[in-house]
This record gives structure tokens, sequence and C-alpha cells, in this order.
């Protein structure tokens, strides 16, 4: 008999050539062919009935009477029979299917599914599924029952594997071995999993189909839980730390200034120092919505790192973020006589201040991918900051914690998370969420604009510079020619300057303009020298100007939601009432109106991030090559997010106490672990 991790190519009915067809599913062994899973049922239960309802789907058992097979004038088969059903009569039709006429004969009987219509006082049923009734003991498995729809590829059919994942239950099933802890079934009241894999394929009704992906469901997040358990454990790593117990510096920089502190500020804050003091390495997310406040709960880590004696770093993905860190960051601290480099790919060797970061004169760095450059050196980094770090790769993130010596990591993301996808991604952290938004901020006013009402739009924007704010209009492109259709930076700078804000002072902004030249954009723009700011998604991140109330985002279509959210942060970060408008082209789909609807109705960034998810599909939103996302066959993002909850403690729990799974009672742990085939995480 052949191993359940055999190739797929054994199985009976399979073969090389079809297996290369199951393998474009995910389909490379025989346990994979079992465990594949339907992604709905068809309930083909027998129909109880005298007589039928025209355009109504029926599963009827009868006698073939007659049948025979015929050509129309260019040779296509219909192949008819008589079926007679209790006291009914019933025609029956197949188009092209001349191999029906060795399957089907008279006297045989036959179970049928299809629409069933009357015509002229008879039944007539058009290519139904069919299955001839079995002999003894044999389980029918296309029809007369709650029949399993698989996903498929070209050259696949239902039938086929249908009948080839019955094979290979009926002779493989009893090698299954439990995958999860006895007294976790127990516990949590799960089926034995041969028991549902056979009803995940072949139910005999509802709750039966309920019970099995419960276990396939938690099986599935047990495993994913076990990985990450075992991550999170091996990041708690011990060091010689010495932070000072009672901070001075931290405390004087809260009371200067100028607003108070949220609620949740203050608990991030608290929850960052306590690992900071703690004898293991912080690994830490500090997660919010745009506008939240997430800056100034690091810079008082920061604080907390440098009055201790140690250096810090903050690294983020692009050198627009950067020099805004660094000019907010340097702003805040300006009385603190802290020395703060930047360092990013654009600022020459020679006016880098190496030797100082080296000797530890400079305690804080600020940088893009420059900081994990060979030649960039700390005497004593302690405090490891990243911004979005789903932006910058493992190697990346390693590179800079290795420059110091068991550093704490602090990871910092505006980008709304799913909690589901956040257990997932994040799951060997410690989560600190910000949530509550400063009082002094106000909602965004966010309409949806049509092409029509362009004119009225930019009148609106006049009267916001004249009392002295800023607007931003972003586009999808930069050069007309690179979408004929598509709204342009240069397009839409000479248009505006011309019919619209004749008056105001434009800027324009974009990823090919030089980086000193972008910077000198965004300092006259801070220092209201640029009324308007003509850009592409480049002012997507960072970008802090509190004179900033009006966005205007054209081709608004065009975007996701989650990046239509960030673009929207750009505005709103002071007390005045902030706008944004999303102009949609007159070509929208109805997939761009729901998009646009769902962002003028809520502010909310991780209900949208929910939503965008589920329009564009996990892979698309994210990218699972890049995020690490790994692929489920049975559990929902959404939907299961309570079942991984359980599952992930559960892992948890068996990890803590039994970190290496050398417990006779975890062995179909251990054994099953390596076997696993998880995505990567970073």
């Amino acid at each position: 008999m052949t191993s359940l991790y055999d190739s797929v190519q054994y199985a009976k009915g399979v073969g090389p050539k079809m297996a290369e067809l199951l393998s474009k599913i995910g389909i490379d062994t025989i346990y994979d062919l079992i465990s594949y899973p339907p992604f709905k049922y068809i309930n083909r239960e027998i129909t109880i009935k005298k007589n039928f309802q025209n355009g109504e789907y029926i599963t009827i058992v009868g006698e073939i009477l007659d049948c025979k097979m015929t050509f129309t004038r260019r040779r296509m088969t219909i192949f008819t029979a008589v079926i007679k059903s209790e006291n009914n009569y019933i025609y029956v039709k197949w188009f092209n299917n001349p191999y029906l006429q060795n399957t089907l004969k008279p006297k045989d009987v036959v179970v049928l599914s299809g629409v069933v219509k009357t015509k002229r006082g008879m039944y007539e049923m058009l290519h139904p599924e069919y299955e001839k009734f079995p002999e003894e003991d044999v389980e029918l498995i296309h029809t007369g029952r709650i029949v399993p729809l698989y996903h498929l590829t070209k050259d696949l059919s239902q039938r086929w594997l249908r009948k080839v994942i019955k094979n290979a239950i009926d002779s493989h099933i009893d090698l299954f071995e439990e995958e999860v802890p006895e007294e976790l079934n127990i516990k949590r009241g799960l089926i034995d999993i041969k028991f549902a894999l056979k009803k995940i394929h072949y139910p005999r009704d509802s709750k039966e189909i309920e019970r099995a992906l419960e276990k396939m469901k938690y099986t599935e997040l047990f495993y994913l839980g076990l990985k990450l358990a075992i991550k999170k454990e091996m990041m708690n790593e011990i060091g010689d730390f010495n932070y000072i117990k009672d901070p001075q510096t931290t405390g004087a920089f809260i009371e200067h200034l100028d607003f108070e502190l949220t609620d949740d500020q203050k608990k991030a804050i608290k929850e960052i120092f306590a690992d900071m003091k703690s004898s293991k390495a912080m690994n830490r997310l500090l997660m919010g919505d745009v506008g939240v406040g997430k800056t100034i709960v690091a810079v008082l880590a920061i604080l907390y790192a440098i009055e201790s004696g140690y250096q810090c770093a903050l690294m983020v993905p692009t050198e627009v973020l950067a020099q805004q860190h660094y000019f907010k960051i340097t702003k805040l601290l300006e009385n603190m006589n802290i020395d703060i480099e930047l360092l990013t790919s654009s600022i020459k060797e020679n006016n880098r201040r190496l030797s100082q970061i080296e000797s530890g004169e400079i305690k804080f760095v600020i940088g893009t991918h420059a900081l994990i450059e060979d030649k960039v050196k700390f005497k004593n980094l302690k405090l490891v900051i990243i911004d979005e770090q789903h932006k910058f790769g493992v190697t990346h993130r390693s590179k800079l914690k290795s420059k110091g010596f068991i550093c704490d990591y602090l990871v910092m993301t505006a980008t709304p998370i799913p909690r589901s996808l956040s257990f997932v991604l994040y799951g060997d952290m410690n989560v600190s969420e910000i949530k509550e938004k400063p009082k002094m901020q106000k909602r965004i006013k966010t309409k949806w604009v049509s092409s029509k009402a362009i004119g009225k739009m930019y009148s609106f924007i006049e009267k916001r510079i004249n009392a002295g704010e800023s607007c931003f209009i972003v586009c999808p492109a930069i050069n007309a020619d690179e979408e004929a259709d598509m709204e342009s930076v240069e397009k839409i700078y000479n248009e505006i300057h011309k019919k619209y804000l004749k008056t105001a002072n434009m800027g324009k902004i974009h990823s090919h303009l030089p980086q000193n030249e972008k910077q000198s954009i965004m300092e006259k723009m801070n220092n209201k020298e640029i009324d308007v700011l003509v850009g592409t998604t480049v002012i997507e991140v960072g970008i802090d100007i509190k004179d900033a109330t009006v966005m205007v985002i054209l081709s608004s279509e065009r975007f996701g939601l989650s990046q239509l959210h960030q673009l929207r942060g750009r505005v709103g970060r002071d007390y005045k009432q902030s706008y944004c408008f999303l102009v949609s082209g007159e070509r929208i789909n109805e997939e761009g109106i729901k998009r646009l609807r769902t962002i003028a109705n809520t502010n909310d960034g991780f209900e949208i991030a929910e939503m965008d998810l589920r329009m564009r599909g996990i892979g698309e939103a994210w990218g699972k090559k890049q995020s690490g996302i790994p692929q489920f066959r049975y559990a929902d993002w959404f939907d299961d997010y309570h079942l991984m909850k359980i599952a992930f403690s559960d892992a948890s729990e068996i990890i803590s106490c039994d970190r290496n799974l050398l417990n006779q009672k975890n062995k179909c742990v251990k054994i099953n672990l390596t076997r696993k085939n998880i995505d990567e995480i970073d």
C-alpha cells in the first residue's frame, strides 16, 4: 500500500498526466487529495413528490425504458432516454456525450439530478447529472445525496475528482493518524480526523459538514499557532539590560507638551517602558490608525533609552518619510540637547557623521535602508524602531538589530490590519494598540465628487486657501502618456493653474524628482510657500503638514481602500476641520462605486482594511510572498477569528509547557509539525 505522502500519481485512477493537473490546484500527495476541501455543496437528495413544478431542481430514481443516440446535421450527438420514476415519465437528453450509449442501457436504474421542465404535459430534463444505481453496499457519489463541489483547473471534471477522492478515502483513510492531542479533542469537542475527512466529502446532513469543518479548521489554525508560539519563545532573548528605574527626562518632556496624551497613548507608553525594564528584549508592535499619535509614544521610548545611556535607530521605508520624521522629532526635542542624525542613500559620504555614530556621540539616527550598510556602526545600540515593518524584508530588519546587542525592538504601523491578520503577521509580538485620536482632531469630512462637480470643488478649495490653509491633489500617474484616460501630475498641475486656482502658489512632487528637490518642496509647503501640492502617492505615508486641510484624490476609483484611507490621513493633523474629495472618472464600475461609498461613509481604518481584504482578496491586497501570509485550505481570515484565538491559545499553552515537544502526549504534534507546509512568516 502506498503512503499518504507518496505522489498523488499513485492514487487509484490518477497516473502521471492527471497528477500534473492536480498539482495546479495544490494536490501533490495522496494526503493532499484526501484533505482537499470542497468549496460548496449541492443537495441532490431524492425528491419525494408526485408532481413537479416547471423549473424545479429535482433528484429522482427511475428505470430506463428506452434510449437511443441520434445525430444532427452538424454531427452533434443527442442521447435520449425515457425514464419511469414512480408514476411519472421523464424524457431526458444529453448533448455531445457519445460515450453514454455504452454506459446507459434499457432496464438500468439511474439517479438523475437537474432542472425539470414541463412541455406539452410531459416532463423533460436536459443534461442532468446522473449515476447508475449502484450494487448493494456501494455508495452514490455524484447524486442522490449532498454532493461536494471542488475548485478545478482546465481538463479536470467534478465527476472525475469526486471518484478519485472516493477511491483514495476507501484505500487510505485508515493511514491517517490523529493530528491534535487527545486532551484537546476532548476539551474542544472535536471529532476524529478520519471521520472528519469522510464527512467533509460525503456528509449526510449540514450538521456533519459543520462538525467536520470545525475539526479541519481547528487543526489548520492549531499548527499555525504552534509555529508562532515557537517563534515567540525564540524571540524572548535574555540580556543585560540597565535602563534606569525612574527616568526624569521623559516626565519633564510630557509636562512641557502643549497637548494632553490620550489614555491609549499613556497605556502604550506604560507597556513599552515595562518591556524595556524587563530582563527580556522587547518585541512589541505599536499599531494605530493614521493621526492617533504613535510618533510621540516612540519619542518617549527613545528618550528613555538615551537617558539610560543607549543609542537608538529608527528605520523607515522611504526618504520622504525619513525626512518628515527627522524634522518632526528634531523640533519636538529641540531643547533636549540630543544629537540626531539623518541617514539616507541621497546623503553623500562626506556629509555622513559615521565616526560620531560609532563613538556614541550621536545618540539617535533616523534613516532608510542606508542604516544597514556595513559602514554604519554603533557603540551601544539598544532600541531599534521600524516604521511600516511589512515594507521591509526579514534580512533588512535583522541586520539592523544585529548592529546592537540583544536590542529592544519596537514596530510601528499606521496600516490598519484586521485583527485576525495581525494575529498571524505579528503573532510573535506583544501588541499596543492606539485607537483614541487626540481630542483636538476633528473627523475628516469625506465626499465623493463626480467629474461634473469639479468646478464647485475648486471654488471651495480657493476659499480654504484664502483662509491660510493648504491642499494636496493626488493623481495616479506622473505623465499623461502613462495611460490616456488617467489623470496625471503634469496635466492637472497645468490645468488647475490656468483654469481654477490662478492665484494659488502651486507645487508638484513625484518619484522622478531628485531627493533634494522633494525635500525642498516639502519644506516650502510647511513654510506656507506652497498652497497646493499636486503629486502621486509619494505623499501616502509620513507627510505631516498641520495647515493641510484638503485632500483631493483624482481617478480615486483606481486606488485600493486602504490606500485611499492612508492618503486621506495626510490631512486632519491639527484642530482645523479637514476635507477629502474623492473624484471619480466617467467609466467607474460597480466595484469602484462600492469602494468610494465605503470610504465616504467611514473613517475607521480597521473597518476599511477588512473591507479591502474582503473585496480584493488577501493575496492581492497584501501580497502573500512579501508579507508572509499563509494560505488556508479550510479556515477563513474573517469568519474564523474566534476559533483562531482558541487554537492559538491552545498551541501557546503546549509550547509554554513543552517547548521542544518531548512529552509523549505531544508526539503526534512534533511529527506533524515538520510535515505541515505552512508558508514562512516574516
